[in-house]
């Protein structure tokens, strides 16, 4: 990578408050009773039931990131297949349950559509896009978009990760960096900005953050990157001549 130029964003903290409801016997209404305290309403209280089971998240919050509104190819090999490999392969851990994985992702998907209200103006003039899929050497990827204005890739995270971790991109942030070069090699483009929604910040105190950097890399750095990438998907028999 021939250089970045990192730049951050705080955010306030999100509060929120549970309320009691109180009846007029005490001598206050409860919240959204209009009555002045009938002795039908005389120490009634708020009643709470959790209906979060009926809801179905974080599923609900999942879709396409496709514009069009196209699903993902089945029948082909995906970019992400390939890298969850190296990276188990390079980096072992503990498998996570399906469950929690999901509740990260739907994470991911809220950022995703938070990103592209902040970004309603350049979206419906055609400067932002959501691209679908590109396909080089027998093998899929799906940018999150596109900045048609600038020649630029697009790329969205969410993380839990403490915002620090941003200052080192490639110690840290390997894996995204892989992805990021491997999309550059399929589309043509050679610059990308890399935009991160940090949960909890920097954990001192946990205040979520947004944290971007334009990534500039050279020809050489993409293909050879990419190469490495096809190579690893030939060893592992996941691509054949």
């Amino acid at each position: 990578m021939s250089g970045w130029i990192g730049r951050g964003t705080g955010c306030g903290p999100a509060v929120v408050s549970s309320v009691k409801q109180r009846g007029a016997g005490n001598g206050n209404i409860g919240v959204g009773d209009t009555s002045t305290g009938s002795a039908e309403t005389a120490g009634r209280s708020m009643i709470v039931t959790d209906i979060s089971d009926t809801l179905n998240y974080p599923y609900c919050i999942e879709g396409p990131a496709n514009c069009d509104n196209t699903t993902r190819s089945t029948d082909t090999l995906h970019l992400s297949t390939i890298l969850y490999d190296i990276r188990d392969t390079l980096s072992p851990r503990s498998e996570m349950p399906e469950e929690d994985l999901d509740w990260y992702a739907g994470g991911g998907w809220l950022w995703e559509r938070v990103y592209d209200r902040a970004h309603q103006d350049a979206i419906n003039r055609g400067l932002l896009i959501r691209p679908g899929e590109f396909e080089r050497d027998g093998i899929v990827g799906s940018p999150d978009g596109l900045d048609l204005e600038n020649s630029r890739l697009v790329e969205l995270k969410c993380r839990w990760a403490s915002s620090r971790k941003f200052d080192s991109l490639e110690k840290n942030f390997y894996y995204e960096l892989l992805q990021i070069k491997s999309y550059l090699a399929m589309t043509g483009f050679t610059e990308a900005e890399l935009t991160i929604f940090f949960v909890c910040g920097d954990w001192q105190p946990p205040i979520p953050c947004v944290r971007s950097a334009l990534l500039e890399f050279t020809k050489y750095e993409i293909e050879t990157s990419w190469g490495s990438v096809v190579k690893h998907a030939k060893n592992r028999r996941m691509l054949y001549d």
